[in-house]
């Protein structure tokens, strides 16, 4: 069974991409498809949760770390300079566990995508940072905090816009028609929708419904 790292909520039994935000399904093993079936989980909830609460975290970082400092460096005791690296892991454990996870799966799978590159730019981001801070350089922390909230929200929206086009997937499947009117020996003849074939020629008159995908081979419309 394969399953997506996002939403382990829609087991499929062929390898192929998640019907809900497009990403590549990976191998997933008994258990996790059973934790899978006790929940039906939304997939735009958490995120949208995942990254307000990123969000929150990343501001202190990008006021005491970011490239426009609106809060200087001597107004507080020295310790405060720690609040980066609080803030800037509280973001990389929370924010980017989506993104670790998934690129588990993905690598357990033997297929490595955009989970893997985005959890490998974090591990980077955050592994510099700790090294900055014993240095006493600049951590690049509010760089790893700004690409772990940017990316959720961007995984965030790009759900939400999968997840309205599939929902008027069923209004728009409820208009196609079940018949089809083909030419075959030059004869029309009304066959169902479903016997079509590749290379029928499918008559359309005006006001009617394409009932399949296919070229246009004799004559033209305005098409709704």
């Amino acid at each position: 069974m394969y399953t997506c790292p996002m939403h382990p909520g829609i087991p499929r039994a062929e390898p192929g991409r998640c019907p809900d935000c497009g990403l590549t399904l990976v191998a997933a093993d008994g258990s996790a498809l059973a934790r899978a079936s006790d929940r039906t989980p939304s997939a735009g909830d958490p995120l949208k949760t995942r990254f307000w609460i990123s969000l929150i975290f990343t501001v202190p970082v990008l006021a005491l770390a970011g490239p426009v400092r609106f809060i200087p460096a001597d107004a507080f005791p020295e310790w405060v300079g720690y609040v980066p690296l609080a803030f800037g892991s509280a973001v990389f454990f929370y924010g980017g566990w989506l993104f670790f996870s998934g690129a588990l799966a993905e690598l357990r799978s033997r297929a490595p995508g955009r989970m893997t590159l985005v959890a490998l730019a974090l591990l980077a981001l955050y592994l510099y940072g700790l090294s900055a801070v014993v240095r006493g350089a600049d951590t690049l922390l509010w760089e790893l905090s700004a690409l772990a909230t940017l990316m959720l929200l961007g995984q965030w929206l790009e759900t939400k816009a999968v997840q309205a086009a599939r929902a008027v997937l069923p209004d728009a499947a409820a208009h196609l028609p079940e018949t089809a009117e083909i030419v075959r020996s030059r004869k029309a003849q009304v066959v169902a929708v479903s016997a079509l074939i590749a290379g029928d020629m499918v008559l359309v008159q005006p006001g009617g419904v394409i009932p399949a995908d296919g070229m246009v081979v004799v004559g033209s419309w305005t098409v709704d």
